[in-house]
């Protein structure tokens, strides 16, 4: 029995993702230490797959696309501007939707 569209549509960026994996498993881009970038890239997909309403899409979506350029990326460390604005990404006081005055 053939899925639904909206049933496909829901695991469109999962399908996806692991496309990429096993292409980048073919061209030997993928070492025993991405385990834990592909377990990440695999969440996000699901996540975003299963995220409704614009504002969870556009969070998810911002996450998955940084793990699946960390992953495409390989294994050079980032520019430490890169990695600081990271890290003041993760200190910033969380953002929520206020109503504007």
């Amino acid at each position: 029995m053939a899925d639904a569209p909206g049933a496909r549509r829901r695991r469109r960026n999962a399908a996806a993702i692991e496309r990429t994996i096993a292409e980048l498993r073919r061209a030997d881009r993928v070492l025993e230490l991405d385990a834990g970038s592909i377990a990440i890239v695999r969440t996000t997909a699901e996540a975003l797959d299963a995220a409704t309403g614009s504002y969870d899409i556009a969070v998810v979506a911002r996450v998955h696309v940084a793990a699946l350029g960390a992953l495409l990326a390989g294994h050079v460390a980032p520019p430490d501007d890169e990695l600081d604005r990271f890290l003041a990404s993760l200190r910033a006081p969380e953002v929520r939707d206020t109503p504007h005055s």
